[in-house]
């Protein structure tokens, strides 16, 4: 009897943590992006309470909290020879408005709005802010030659225009920078870093993305990438799953909880967990939801100001998008 108490007691922690979030099922949308009404966009689809809204073939990679949609569209699908033809697009209360005109590059891949209405995205690897009509080239790290195959980007853009992304060095190595004003920073990494990658700033002017460290024949159980919220020109590692090789910070929100996914580069049957990090601790988001559920979080993509996480994974099997909502 008194085994079975201490079993029990033991498992009081899991069992509290599994009714932590409820799962929605937003079959087969791939979230990109989530706001704060809980609009979620990912491919070609707005998912609202319940409700989806197809976007006319654009390719929706995010949204602000005035759900005006961000994403771009070409004509067929992308490839060396139509690539060229690819446009970014603002989708408005079913209205969808081409930014590629005339005087936009042939190319712009759209991939973050503020709640002001900017755009921040790249055009032939070149880091682009769309501003009311007007293109702004951004200062890159590397004045390299037009139509380089050397990336850099423009990832996410707060209210204040802080934008963050990517640059690769004269070396070609890429770093995470950002963008104030016409001002280009780099964000120092952690200790032994050799490329880092930022995806998100907040309002806060917190940003998440990772640090890659590459692989050790001599320490093959070393991480291979780490999570990093940079919060100043202060770099922070948030750590790993147990048992992981590496993990990537994709988004953050106000409050600095941070989502992303944690994988194992020997792990075969599954790749990749989907973590939230807050108050210090990393957590497995496929411990925060119902037992017995059938889901298998893979990856997380969104949070939004209410705590709701976005991502991917399977149900039973099947890959499906997911929404989580806290309960309490």
């Amino acid at each position: 009897m008194k085994l079975v108490l201490a079993l029990f007691l033991l498992a009081l922690p899991r069992l509290a943590a599994a009714q932590s979030y409820a799962v929605t099922d937003l079959g087969d949308l791939y979230p990109a992006a989530i706001n704060n009404a809980g609009q979620v966009v990912g491919g070609d689809t707005l998912w609202m309470n319940g409700r989806t809204v197809r976007l006319n073939g654009l390719n929706a990679t995010a949204l602000n909290n005035r759900g005006q949609i961000v994403g771009s569209r070409g004509n067929g699908a992308v490839s060396a020879a139509t690539e060229h033809n690819v446009h970014a697009f603002l989708w408005q209360n079913g209205v969808l408005r081409d930014l590629g005109t005339s005087r936009m590059p042939s190319q712009f891949y759209a991939r973050s709005i503020n709640g002001r209405g900017q755009i921040v995205g790249d055009s032939y690897n070149h880091p682009l802010l769309w501003d009311a009509g007007r293109i702004i080239y951004l200062p890159k790290l590397f004045k390299d030659p037009p139509y380089t195959q050397m990336p850099s980007e423009a990832s996410s853009i707060n209210n204040n225009g802080w934008i963050v992304g990517n640059s690769s060095a004269k070396d070609g190595k890429l770093q995470a920078v950002l963008w104030q004003g016409r001002r280009l920073t780099v964000l120092r990494g952690l200790p032994g870093c050799q490329a880092s990658r930022a995806n998100a700033i907040n309002e806060q002017g917190q940003i998440a993305g990772g640090c890659d460290f590459g692989w050790s024949n001599e320490r093959p159980r070393n991480r291979l990438s780490h999570p990093v919220l940079w919060q100043g020109s202060r770099p922070r590692d948030l750590g790993r799953l147990r048992g992981d090789t590496g993990s990537l910070a994709a988004a953050l929100n106000d409050a600095g909880q941070v989502v992303g996914e944690s994988s194992h580069i020997a792990r075969v049957s599954l790749s990749s967990r989907a973590f939230l990090w807050k108050s210090g601790r990393m957590l497995d988001l496929n411990v925060l939801i119902p037992l017995h559920s059938g889901w298998q979080l893979a990856s997380a993509t969104g949070i939004n100001g209410r705590g709701q996480i976005v991502g991917r994974g399977t149900n039973n099997g099947k890959p499906h998008g997911f929404l989580l909502t806290p309960k309490s």
